[in-house]
C-alpha cells in the first residue's frame, strides 16, 4: 500500500476506498492461510473490510464472470432505491402478471434455470416477500414482477440495473433481471454494491438472515447455507448464484466483534465447496483486520497537537474503522456520572453520552464519526469528536502512525 500523507479523518475512508481500489488492480493474486494461488478453490474471490472498503484479499476478482443469481442482489437494490424513493414501500401489493406467473413456471422459456417458486397470474404479493423470494429460494419470477410494476417492464429494470453499475465505476452486462440466463460482471462489482446495499439500506440484512420462508402453500429454504445450516454463525446473508456456465458462485457477509467483512467468491465446483470456502475467506477477513490494525496502532505513539508532540499515555484503540484517543488528550475537566459525561474547559462546555454519536458542544448539537467509549477503565473519542469539541483539523497517516490536531 502507498503511504498516505496527511489524510483528514473525516475523509479517510472514501480516500483508502480510492487507493485500496488502485492498489488491487495491480495485485492479481494474494496468499491467503491456506490457499494455493497456483490452486484454488475458487479462482475469483475477493474480501472487504466492510466499515472502511478496505480490499483484505483478492484474488482474480477484475476477471469477467457469470454471476448467475447473485444478479438479484442487484435488483434488489434498485428496488430498496425506488422506497427510499417513496415510489414504494415493503407493504405494497403487487400483481402478478400473466408473463411473470409464465416465467416463475420456465414455460417457453428452456434455457431458464433457477428456483421453482410459483406465482399465480392474477394474484398479489408484496415487496417484502417477493425481496425475500428473490434472495432465499431465488425465485426468477420476483425481480420481473417486481420490474413490471416499478418501471412498467422488466426490461426497464434490467437497464436501471446497468445504470447502477455503471454509476459506481462498476462493470456489468445484464441482459436479464434474474441471472437465471447467462450474462456477466465480476466478483468485485458484486462485493462493491453488496457493501453499499448493506451501508445504505441495512434491512436487507433481515431478510437474507432468515432461514426459510413459505409462500403459496410451500416451504423454501434459504440457498445460504451459512445462514440456513447454521454453518458460521456469524453470517447473515448475502446471495447465491449458479449456472452450468457459472459454477457455483457465493456473496456473503458477517459481523463478529464490532466489525463486518463482505466476501465474493465466483466459479466454486460445487455448492459444498463454495460455502467452506467462503467460511475461510470470511474468517481471513476477520483475521487479517485485526492483523492490519494491530500493526497500525503499534505506530501510533504520539500526537502532535500543532507543533507540540505529546506522548500518549494510554493505547488509541479502532472501532469500525475509526481511530480513538483517549480523551485525556483534551487537557480538559472530564466527569463522567451513569454514562453522562460532562467536559469543561477555557469557553468550552460539552455533554456527551457514552456509547452515542451526538454531543452538545457550548450549546449546539454536532455529531461525529464513531461513539465515544469506555475501553480498560479509559474513556475514548474518535478524531472527528477532537474536530467538534477543539474547531479544529485532524489528520492521520496510517503508514507512519503520525496524528496531527489543528485548531482552526
Amino acid at each position: 500500500m502507498k503511504v498516505i500523507k496527511a489524510i483528514k479523518a473525516k475523509k479517510i475512508k472514501i480516500l483508502l476506498i480510492s487507493l485500496i481500489t488502485v492498489v488491487a488492480t495491480a495485485v492479481s493474486t494474494t496468499v491467503v492461510y491456506g490457499y494455493s494461488p497456483a490452486n484454488p478453490v475458487a479462482p475469483i474471490a475477493i474480501v472487504l473490510d466492510y466499515h472502511t472498503g478496505e480490499v483484505l484479499y483478492e484474488r482474480d476478482a477484475y476477471r469477467r464472470w457469470v454471476p448467475a443469481s447473485m444478479t438479484k442482489s442487484v435488483a434488489a437494490f434498485v428496488v430498496y432505491e425506488e422506497i427510499e424513493r417513496g415510489n414504494l414501500t415493503l407493504d405494497t401489493m403487487i400483481p402478478v402478471s400473466q408473463h411473470a406467473a409464465t416465467v416463475s413456471t420456465n414455460a417457453g422459456t428452456p434455457r431458464l434455470q433457477g428456483s421453482e417458486v410459483r406465482f399465480n397470474a392474477g394474484q398479489y404479493v408484496s415487496v417484502d416477500m417477493l425481496l425475500t423470494l428473490m434472495m432465499l429460494p431465488s425465485a426468477n419470477a420476483g425481480s420481473v414482477i417486481l420490474g413490471e410494476y416499478m418501471f412498467g417492464s422488466d426490461q426497464a429494470l434490467i437497464d436501471r440495473m446497468n445504470e447502477v453499475m455503471e454509476e459506481r465505476g462498476l462493470y456489468s452486462s445484464f441482459f436479464n433481471s434474474h441471472g437465471a440466463q447467462p450474462h456477466h460482471t465480476n466478483a468485485y462489482s458484486i462485493a462493491r454494491l453488496t457493501h453499499e446495499f448493506i451501508q445504505r439500506f441495512p434491512d436487507i440484512l433481515r431478510i437474507t438472515n432468515q432461514r426459510s420462508v413459505s409462500f403459496n402453500g410451500a416451504h423454501w429454504v434459504n440457498t445460504n447455507r451459512l445462514v440456513n445450516w447454521d454453518l458460521m454463525p456469524e453470517a447473515d446473508g448475502f446471495k447465491t448464484g449458479s449456472l452450468r456456465q457459472a459454477g457455483w458462485n457465493h456473496s456473503t457477509t458477517a459481523y463478529r466483534n464490532g466489525r463486518r467483512v463482505v466476501a465474493v467468491l465466483m466459479s466454486a465446483p460445487n455448492v459444498e465447496s463454495s460455502m467452506s470456502e467462503s467460511i475461510r475467506l470470511l474468517n481471513f477477513g476477520f483475521e487479517e483486520l485485526q492483523r492490519r490494525e494491530t500493526a497500525r496502532l503499534n505506530r501510533i505513539n504520539n500526537v502532535f497537537f500543532g507543533s507540540t508532540l505529546r506522548t500518549l499515555e494510554e493505547r488509541p484503540i479502532i472501532r469500525e474503522g475509526n481511530l480513538l484517543l483517549p480523551l485525556s488528550l483534551l487537557g480538559m475537566d472530564v466527569n463522567l456520572y451513569h454514562g453522562n459525561m460532562e467536559i469543561t474547559g477555557e469557553n468550552t462546555a460539552v455533554n456527551v453520552h457514552v456509547g452515542r454519536t451526538t454531543a452538545f458542544v457550548n450549546g449546539r448539537v454536532e455529531s461525529f464519526d464513531a461513539p465515544v467509549v469506555v475501553y480498560n477503565h479509559t474513556i475514548y473519542a474518535p478524531l472527528s469528536f477532537f474536530e467538534v469539541v477543539l474547531d479544529a483539523d485532524t489528520y492521520w497517516d496510517i503508514e507512519t502512525g503520525v496524528v496531527t490536531i489543528n485548531k482552526r
